[in-house]
């Protein structure tokens, strides 16, 4: 597929699908969905109102914050004293079905969402 690079911060007013990776050089933010085919990577902060999703890592230098869930094929990490956040928009008691959390290993600074283990292939 094809990625998409931004020289400055990425915002969307809707979902943000792409069939490679995704690379802000600033933040990543989409009022809807974010998916990439492949990484997700930003310099600063990735946002969604909805889900984050990457067929491999999500990586921000920054906080990583969803409405919904997280998925990734790989690694999500935020940047170095930064949380990783699933479910800001879902009632905890909702977060295992719609808050879930997935990659490879469970991402340090995880705070919020319900922990899904590692993704299925």
């Amino acid at each position: 597929g094809l990625d998409l690079n931004g020289a400055d911060e990425i915002r969307c007013l809707r979902s943000l699908q792409v069939g490679g990776d995704i690379r802000a050089d600033a933040g990543l933010r989409a009022e809807q969905g974010i998916t990439a085919g492949g990484s997700i990577h930003a310099a600063l902060h990735v946002e969604a109102g909805w889900g984050i999703k990457a067929g491999a890592c999500i990586v921000a230098g920054g906080t990583i914050r969803a409405g919904e869930g997280l998925h990734a094929g790989e690694a999500i990490h935020a940047g170095a004293g930064y949380g990783v956040f699933a479910g800001l928009g879902v009632h905890m008691e909702a977060w295992e079905a719609s808050a879930r959390v997935s990659a490879t290993r469970k991402p340090e600074g995880l705070m919020s969402g319900w922990w899904a283990g590692p993704a299925a292939c």
